[in-house]
C-alpha cells in the first residue's frame, strides 16, 4: 500500500491548534498548501520507499530489481564478529 501523507490533517492542525491564519505577518492560505503539498511529495516519493523490508538494486542493465533481505542476521553476526 502506497504511502500518502496526511496533508489534510496537517493543514486542519495549521489552521485550527495552531491558528497560522492568525499571525501577524505569517503565510498566506496559498504559500501554507504549497508548503503542505510539496512536503507530501517530499514524503511519498522521496521518503516512504526508503521504508520498505528488503531493497532494491541496480542490475547490470541499469534497471532497479528488488531484493529480499535474506541472511541479513547471519551477515550481520559476520560483521559484529
Amino acid at each position: 500500500m502506497p504511502y500518502t501523507a496526511p496533508v489534510s490533517n496537517q493543514r486542519l492542525i495549521l489552521n485550527a491548534v495552531a491558528g497560522i491564519g492568525e499571525l501577524a505577518g505569517g503565510p498566506d492560505a496559498e504559500t501554507v498548501d504549497a508548503v503542505l503539498e510539496g512536503a507530501a511529495a517530499l514524503a511519498e516519493g522521496e521518503f516512504a520507499p526508503l521504508l520498505r523490508v528488503g531493497g532494491y538494486r541496480r542490475s547490470a542493465l541499469g534497471q532497479w530489481r528488488r531484493h529480499h533481505a535474506r541472511g541479513v542476521q547471519e551477515r550481520v553476526a559476520g560483521i559484529c564478529r
